[in-house]
């Protein structure tokens, strides 16, 4: 006698699936705020118990083997559906501002300094919040408005430390050169100049 899944098992099987699919929702028709109900109880039921189940497991261990397949589908997806993946990306970048902005400024970070977001913090935290330059007293956040900027070397890319946005404004129109830095500031020092 044949058992396991022979192509009669597996027709049967898709039927009772169709059929058990269409009487729920029926059912969910007919009784709205009973399924309503019966989905929180399901809702709470599983987030009370949270563990992660062996299919979990599962599903990630075969996310990790098939990475690039799994890419493959989805690029394929998004080429075949382009409004479709752009509506979900802006109601994505909509319902999540905060993440958003973490993800473009380490993207900026990587593309433009080659360092990680991880390292702008670190530098951030060695500084306390402070622009680099000794004289100026400007805190800035990590991130948003007001925030410090990377000043790096232009000849050699090199990143130097973090500056406020004005600091690093004037730095680069001195073209960082040292010999124009100090002749302003003896020229600002020097006694009896006044604005004519």
């Amino acid at each position: 006698m044949r058992t396991g899944w022979t192509p009669e098992n597996r027709e049967k099987y898709k039927q009772s699936r169709e059929w058990h699919a269409a009487y729920l929702r029926e059912w969910r028709k007919k009784d709205p705020e009973k399924a309503r109900e019966k989905d929180r109880e399901y809702y709470h039921r599983v987030t009370k118990h949270k563990t992660e189940s062996t299919y979990t497991q599962k599903h990630k261990n075969y996310n990790e083997r098939n990475r690039d397949k799994i890419r493959a589908k989805q690029r394929e997806f998004y080429e075949q559906n382009p409004e479709r993946h752009a509506a979900y990306q802006k109601k994505w970048m909509d319902a999540n501002p905060e993440r958003v902005g973490v993800m473009r400024k380490r993207s900026k970070l990587k593309a433009k300094y080659g360092i990680t977001l991880e390292r702008f913090d670190a530098m951030h935290d060695a500084q306390n919040g402070k622009c680099a330059n000794d004289g100026c007293t400007v805190h800035g956040p990590k991130r948003g408005k007001g925030a410090l900027v990377v000043d790096h070397c232009h000849k050699t890319g090199n990143v130097r430390g973090l500056l406020c946005i004005g600091c690093n404004f004037a730095l680069g129109q001195l073209e960082d050169s040292p010999e124009r830095a100090t002749g302003l500031a003896s020229y600002l020092k020097k006694e009896g100049r006044k604005a004519v």
